[in-house]
Parts: C-alpha cells; sequence; structure tokens
C-alpha cells in the first residue's frame, strides 16, 4: 500500500523523507516539474489571488461550493445541460492563478444517475475541516444517496475527491470545443485482435472489455495502481488519478469532449468508496505524467471512513424537481414512442452529443405515434419533445447498442 502524500505549512522545515520519492513528493514540485506551473506556484504564493478558503453559499435556492488557495479555485454550482431538464450541481469552474481559465468552459465531476437522471442539484453541503493544512467539504446529492467529499490543500494545485456513495458513471467534460484527452500507457496497450481502443471514435469502451481479452489489472494504462490521464488545450488543462482496483470502464469520449468512468460497475464487486486526485496542468503532456506518478506513488485509494447520512433523513431531501408528466418518450426497438397530452402544436428534435441537430418535425394534438431512428446512425442522442406551452421532455437514446 502506498503512503500518503505529507503535506507541510509555509517555512516549516521539511523532514528527512524515507526514500527519494517521499522526499521529491514533500516538496511536491521536484526539478522535473515545467517551469511554467513552478512559476504559477512561486507567484501565486506571493499573490493576493486567492485567501486559502472553502465556503458555502446559497442563491435562490441553488447552492455553490468555493474551495480557493493561492494557485487555483474550483467552484462547484448548478449547471444546465441539454440532454436533461434538472440543473446539476458539479464543477462548473476552474481558474488558475492570473486569470487563466483552464476548464472552466463546460462541468466536470458530472454524475450519472440512469440513462434519464443525473444526481441533480447539491441538497447539502457543509465545511467539515478548516483549518491552515486542508480545507474539506462535503457534498451530498438527491437525497445524501450520494456523498462525497472535497478537499483542498494551501499552496497545491489538485484536490482529493472521496467518493462515499455514488451512482452510476462521473463525467469530466472539460471543454464544449477543443481538448485532447491523453492517457499513461495508451500507446502500449492494444487489445488480443491487435486493435488499440484509444483510437476508436466516438463513445469506445476504451477500458475494459473481458470478451476482448483486456486485462483487468489495467496492463500498460497502469502506474503504481492507478490509471494518469487528463485533458490539454495546448499545454494547459488537467489531470486524473483513477485507482485501477475500483475502476470497471473508462470511456474516451470524442477528441473534443472529454471521458467517462464507472466506478464497480458490473465487473470488480460490490460498490465501495475511492478516492480520486484533479490537478492543474500549465506544462502540457510531460507534467500531465510527471506529476500525476508522483501522485499515484503517495496517495492511498481508499478514503478513511467517515459517519455517513441517512439517505432521505430530514434536512437531506432530494433538491431536484419532478418533471413533468404532460409528455412521455420512450425508445424501443430503433423508434421512439412519444405520447403527448397537450392540444397545440409541439415539436421533436433528435441532437448528437455536440448538440448539432439530425432530425427536427413539427405535430400537433393528444396522441402516441412512433419516430423511427432507421436512418440514423448508431449512438447516443437527446430526443427533445417541446410544446408550446414550453412543457418539455428530454430522453437519452442509445440507438443501436
Amino acid at each position: 500500500m502506498s503512503q500518503r502524500l505529507e503535506f507541510f505549512s509555509a517555512g516549516e522545515p521539511l523532514p528527512k523523507a524515507r526514500t527519494p520519492v517521499l522526499r521529491i513528493a514533500a516538496r511536491f514540485f521536484p526539478r522535473r516539474c515545467s517551469k511554467a506551473l513552478a512559476a504559477v506556484i512561486a507567484a501565486a504564493a506571493m499573490s493576493a489571488f486567492g485567501e486559502f478558503s472553502a465556503t458555502v453559499s446559497e442563491v435562490d435556492g441553488d447552492i455553490d461550493v468555493v474551495l480557493e488557495n493561492a494557485v487555483f479555485k474550483c467552484t462547484y454550482g448548478p449547471v444546465s445541460k441539454f440532454y436533461t431538464d434538472q440543473d446539476e450541481t458539479c464543477i462548473k469552474e476552474l481558474v488558475v492563478n492570473g486569470g487563466n481559465d483552464v476548464v472552466g468552459r463546460f462541468y466536470m465531476d458530472a454524475m450519472v444517475k440512469n440513462e434519464e437522471h443525473d444526481r441533480g442539484a447539491l441538497n447539502h453541503a457543509e465545511v467539515v475541516v478548516d483549518d491552515a493544512s486542508e480545507k474539506t467539504v462535503q457534498l451530498e446529492w438527491d437525497g445524501s444517496a450520494v456523498v462525497q467529499r472535497v478537499t483542498m490543500y494551501p499552496h497545491k494545485p489538485y484536490l482529493k475527491i472521496d467518493y462515499y456513495r455514488y451512482y452510476m458513471y462521473v463525467r469530466d467534460f472539460p471543454e464544449k470545443t477543443g481538448g485532447t484527452p491523453i492517457v499513461y500507457g495508451a500507446n502500449d496497450w492494444c487489445r488480443v485482435d491487435g486493435s488499440n481502443p484509444f483510437g476508436e471514435g466516438i463513445f469506445p469502451r476504451s477500458y475494459y472489455r473481458p470478451e476482448m481479452g483486456d486485462p483487468a489489472d489495467g496492463g500498460s494504462l497502469n502506474y503504481a495502481g492507478w490509471f494518469i490521464m487528463g485533458t490539454l488545450s495546448g499545454s494547459a488543462g488537467f489531470g486524473r488519478l483513477l485507482p485501477v482496483k475500483h475502476m470497471s470502464v473508462i470511456k474516451l469520449l470524442d477528441p473534443h469532449k472529454g471521458y467517462e468512468f464507472y466506478p464497480h460497475w458490473v465487473t470488480k464487486g460490490s460498490r465501495q468508496p475511492f478516492t480520486s486526485i484533479l490537478y492543474i496542468i500549465t506544462g502540457g503532456e510531460d507534467e500531465l505524467f510527471t506529476q500525476g506518478m508522483l501522485l499515484a506513488e503517495n496517495t492511498e485509494a481508499d478514503p478513511p471512513a467517515i459517519d455517513l447520512p441517512e439517505v432521505g433523513a430530514i434536512g437531506r431531501a432530494p433538491a431536484h424537481k419532478a418533471r413533468p408528466t404532460a409528455i412521455a418518450a420512450t425508445y424501443k426497438s430503433g423508434a421512439v414512442l412519444v405520447k403527448v397530452v397537450s392540444p397545440g402544436p409541439h415539436s421533436i428534435r433528435l441532437v448528437d452529443l455536440k448538440g448539432a441537430t439530425i432530425m427536427h418535425r413539427t405535430t400537433q394534438g393528444n396522441h402516441t405515434y412512433r419516430v423511427s431512428l432507421d436512418n440514423v446512425a448508431a449512438g447516443m442522442y437527446l430526443m427533445r419533445v417541446k410544446a408550446t406551452d414550453k412543457v418539455v421532455n428530454k430522453i437519452i437514446v442509445h440507438h443501436g447498442r
């Protein structure tokens, strides 16, 4: 088991490390760290970019959470997404010192409950650790059926995210356009048929497929028990560490979207708490890997045990609103069945994951009808039905799969 990364206050003498790796980790930024990131850290230590703080606030019924230090600021807040009627609280902004928006143009650390629902809006948030060495916020969604703890450290360019309760999979979509997913060891990993799943295009089941002979331990993707991956636009972006033993599936999306990861889904046993690291990058691919390797060598994959809140307890009620029932849409056998209870005109629109319209039609009246997708390529789409009285329903369609 790897040892937990140690943290020290500014000016505190560094202890003698037991190994060279731990000595480097105590400093965190070794000589091989890029000059660009080192400059950001050095400038941040002397700047007024941000007090080391964790705050929870509520505006118009929405909970915002901000973690900030001298290096970067992370904001959890409500985000509207095209494939669902419900806003979800996730990372909507990640900004480095100096105002350079690294990955704040879309959403990250989002979570999907099932094909029609995300985890929704935060129903509870509180600062549970607030001292000079760390700030930790406990976040709860869906009546506390989902529980995470997010920790920031002073002058460190990363977050530790402990997932205690979670749903089907997590999404990191860092940007609407641009950004290239990068995975440690991907160039050396091929399936038994000779294919490399990291080049298949949209929604490949990149890792892992037992029927294709994929190694359960991640093969060349495994570094010290972790997957190291991230997304870069030029030299800036972010990295993710994911523990191999807890990940069942990782899907790399198209080159400009991001990825999804499924912990303990079908394979690798029942759901267990796990830890992930999200870190800032300003020095390109080399920095993504070198800093990821240091963190992997010094981070535990399993978070410490905590007392979890009762699901649905008083004060932990789900925050999202019920879906309208005037319109119902279901997908079955290559078609969408749409039932509308609205005498006025209504429209049906099928869009792809980039928001491009694939099909659009209008109709009128109370009835159920079948929308064939025979001429639509296999893939994941959003079917959106809207009436003139602004009644809306949306479903995610996994067509041809």
